[in-house]
Formats: structure tokens, sequence, C-alpha cells
């Protein structure tokens, strides 16, 4: 009965953080729109500054699994984020929200840094593979880009020392793909 508890509570505090995240996003939207420069470069670097800041918000609100070991969407913006801006500007944002991980420390920073990376990575090479046909992406290739991202991030939760026998590995690799 505990692990389902955990588990019921582990979900509701990732659409917490999930909630945060859309409404940070808006946020987003509203803000990049008034702030354009006028010069690509400078835009891509704004962008990068505020979807890192978003980031760190994001990773501010996590759920703790264990000590030193928290989860929050930030495979989803890093994922999505791959997907859709510049490449400029998503490496700024993913190089922030590493140094703000890794500066957090405990036996989950080197995952949670390399969860950036992952999510980042997949999504910018998702957008390679789509070239210029981004506009026409569909709601299951969508899912196929989530199932994927945190398929790979499930296989990378192997590598955290946790206590033998507790399951937790298990557990939060069906809930994050279920």
């Amino acid at each position: 009965m505990e692990g389902q508890f955990l588990q019921a509570e582990f979900l509701v505090g990732i659409l917490q953080n999930a909630v945060l995240l859309l409404g940070l996003a808006f946020v987003y939207s509203l803000t990049v729109s008034k702030l354009r420069l006028g010069r690509r470069h400078a835009d891509e670097v704004l962008a990068g500054l505020l979807i890192g800041l978003i980031a760190i918000s994001v990773m501010s609100a996590p759920v703790v699994v264990e000590s030193d070991v928290f989860f929050d969407a930030r495979s989803v913006l890093f994922g999505v984020m791959g997907l859709f801006a510049a490449p400029l500007s998503t490496i700024l944002a993913m190089i922030m929200a590493m140094a703000f991980r890794w500066s957090e420390g405990g036996v989950g920073a080197p995952i949670g840094t390399l969860t950036i990376l992952t999510s980042g990575g997949i999504g910018m090479l998702w957008r390679l593979r789509r070239r210029s046909t981004l506009h026409r992406i569909s709601w299951p290739e969508f899912l196929v880009l989530g199932f994927t991202v945190h398929l790979v991030l499930g296989l990378l939760l192997f590598s955290i020392p946790f206590e033998p026998g507790t399951g937790t590995v298990v557990a939060l690799t069906f809930t994050l793909l279920g």
C-alpha cells in the first residue's frame, strides 16, 4: 500500500510541476513577443536566458523521491525546446540548468545534469530529422518523442545508487513511462 501512496504522491507532484511549467511557458510567450531585439543571435540568446530561468524555476519546485534525488518537468521542457527552439537558445538554457542542478549537489546531481543533456539532445536530433516539416508534427509523434525521452531517462535511473530491494528505480521508470 505504501508503494501506491508514494506513486500517487509522485504523480501529483509531477502534475503540479507540469502546471508550473505551463504557466511559465505562457508568461514566456507573452514576454518574448515584446522583447525582440531585432538581431537573430541576440534574440536567440535572450530566449535561451529566459528558458534557462524557467528551467531553474521548475527545478526549484521538485518532487523529492529520496534525499538528493528529485524529479521535475525539466525533461519535458528540454525535449520540446530542443525540437522547436534555435540550437543556441537550447544549449544556453541547458548550460544554465545543468549548472543549477550540479550546484544543488547530491547523488542525483550527475544524473540530473545528464537528464538535461539527454532531453535537449533528443529534441535537437528529432528536429534535425524533421528538418523543415516541424509545422506538420502530429500529436502521435509528440507522444513518441516524449516516450523516447522518458524511456532513455528511465534507463539512466539505473545509474543512481538506490538502496537494493527498494524497487524505487523500477517504480519510477514505470511511472515516467505510464
